[in-house]
């Protein structure tokens, strides 16, 4: 089993620093085309351009794949694994209420949509100091990712970047799910919808329309901030698998409030967040332990290897 992370628009595989040494298990954590990574000639940097080279970097992996998606990364995921017959063991991503066709777009997105407006910002924000609240970290460590991450993530925003996450955003107009076709049945893989309540981009009323279109079923994190419940900088993400933190409800968060869930998730304990009397799987499909890897060196960075990708040793 292999646990893959997709990350979002404007960030990079570093969003996950904290999450992989947690896994028991092989994990990869995917570089988008142009986030901290070339773009290739003639990529579009579209929606369905980044679909598309989601799922055949998914199909490159050996053996069952455990799914995970943050931000434009889950959007990318739903997308692959209603549409593009993507086959995965399970699935799990947050700001799923982004996929529903009546969802409103954030400020800052429809800034991105907008010719010359989204230019503008993406100057503004790459002259700024980046770990002022206008730079790139600040705007990111505003969101609750920890400092050091937040560095290492806004230092990649280049003009590829900004270009790509501006093309990516203009292709999704008025939101990610118009033009994408309505789900014929539910999705491949067994699905798991997070809502947090620290997030200040999901709409959790059309999360749940999403999850319950899709038969996957819904996670409310009250209070989650970051991988170790508390705040930027408070101390190393635990490890447990019982039970979430809680941070206190003063501690913003969207990028990594999830990520205790995450981690319980691929590591096998997923049947627990299934309602009592619901099957394990979509279509009664139940849901069976793969073998468990051997695993990995706990606390060791993550090794960059080629394709964008980073290899847990």
């Amino acid at each position: 089993m292999t646990a893959v992370f997709v990350h979002g628009a404007l960030e990079t595989d570093r969003l996950w620093d904290r999450v992989l040494p947690l896994l028991d298990a092989d994990s990869v954590a995917l570089r988008l085309p142009g986030h901290a990574a070339s773009r290739p000639d003639g990529f579009p940097a579209t929606k369905d351009a980044y679909a598309a080279w989601l799922a055949g970097s998914v199909r490159q992996v050996t053996g069952p794949v455990d799914l995970v998606g943050h931000g434009w990364g889950g959007l990318l995921v739903l997308h692959a694994v209603t549409s593009l017959e993507l086959p995965v063991r399970s699935w799990v991503v947050d700001e799923a209420g982004a996929f529903h066709p009546d969802f409103a777009v954030s400020d800052v997105e429809r800034t991105w949509q907008t010719p010359g407006a989204g230019e503008r910002w993406m100057s503004a924000v790459r002259a700024a100091p980046p770990t002022s609240p206008g730079g790139a970290a600040g705007r990111l460590a505003l969101l609750g990712v920890p400092s050091p991450q937040a560095a290492a993530i806004g230092a990649e925003l280049d003009d590829t970047m900004s270009r790509c996450v501006l093309d990516l955003a203009r292709s999704a107009i008025p939101n990610a799910r118009c033009g994408w076709p309505v789900p014929a049945g539910p999705a491949t893989g067994t699905g798991l919808v997070i809502v947090a309540g620290a997030d200040p981009f999901d709409q959790n009323g059309l999360a749940q329309q999403v999850a319950l279109d899709l038969s996957a079923p819904l996670r409310r994190l009250d209070g989650l901030a970051l991988l170790d419940g508390r705040g930027p900088g408070a101390g190393p993400p635990y490890a447990s698998r019982g039970g979430a933190a809680h941070a206190p409800a003063a501690c913003p968060g969207a990028q990594q409030a999830h990520a205790g869930v995450i981690v319980r998730w691929v590591v096998g304990d997923r049947a627990r967040y299934w309602p009592p009397g619901r099957p394990h799987a979509p279509r009664g499909r139940p849901w069976r332990p793969a073998p468990r890897a051997a695993a990995p060196g706990r606390g060791s960075r993550p090794a960059r290897g080629p394709q964008g990708l980073v290899l847990e040793a």
